[in-house]
């Protein structure tokens, strides 16, 4: 068994590119929602977020501070890439720490989507939280362009969100439009519109919708 890790764990280190890329961003949320819940009472979010892309493997380093409200929040992650044909799939482990209440999770996490060849692309994410004990299931569509030019690109995109004991047990769908500035071959800039809606916030007593924007800035090295 342990001699079957091994072989494995060199294939994937050969298949490992021999120079790894990095990526830098930050970005500023008027309100930081996930799963169509605001995670804050007030006041938005600021986050900073590095990566090393060594491809098949992805390791991520993100953090995330309220601002005027005592929320902090930072995530180690790691991924690994396959390519299936037209099929694009990623499973990774995120370590999840909450300082404003020091509480820690564990997340598994496994995503499959098709070649962005297709005008639509399908994606499919499954994330399952060990202090939950239960997981999400998102669905997505969404559809990338350019406009009117090549430094500029443009995705709407569409999302319905099933929750098993996730974040609660309400499904919720979101929409929303991202779109991206190329500034120079390693900087851009980003920003997003988003709005969500919980199927039902009776036992929560949770706003049925939610509605946000992002912008930021990110580096390529």
């Amino acid at each position: 068994m342990l001699f079957c890790a091994v072989l494995h764990w060199n294939d994937v280190l050969a298949d490992v590119e021999t120079k790894p890329a990095f990526e830098f961003g930050i970005e500023k949320h008027s309100k930081y929602v996930s799963q169509a819940r605001d995670s804050l009472d007030s006041g938005g979010l600021i986050s900073v977020e590095a990566a090393m892309n060594w491809q098949p493997l992805r390791v991520t380093v993100w953090f995330g501070d309220g601002g005027s409200e005592p929320y902090q929040e930072l995530n180690f992650g790691i991924a690994h890439d396959l390519e299936l044909g037209v099929a694009n799939v990623s499973f990774g482990y995120t370590r999840l720490m909450f300082f404003d209440t020091d509480e820690t999770d564990n997340e598994l996490s496994l995503s499959v989507s098709v070649d962005r060849d297709f005008w639509i692309v399908p994606r499919v994410d499954y994330i399952y939280s060990t202090e939950a004990a239960a997981g999400v299931f998102e669905l997505f569509l969404s559809s990338e362009f350019g406009l009117g030019s090549e430094s500029i690109s443009v995705e709407p995109y569409v999302m319905q969100g099933f929750d098993f004991g996730y974040a609660g047990q309400e499904n919720y769908l979101q929409a929303g439009v991202n779109v991206s500035w190329s500034l120079s071959e390693v900087a851009g800039l980003f920003a997003s519109a988003n709005r969500s809606w919980l199927a039902s916030s009776k036992r929560y007593a949770l706003p049925t919708d939610q509605a946000w924007i992002t912008v930021g800035l990110s580096a390529e090295f």
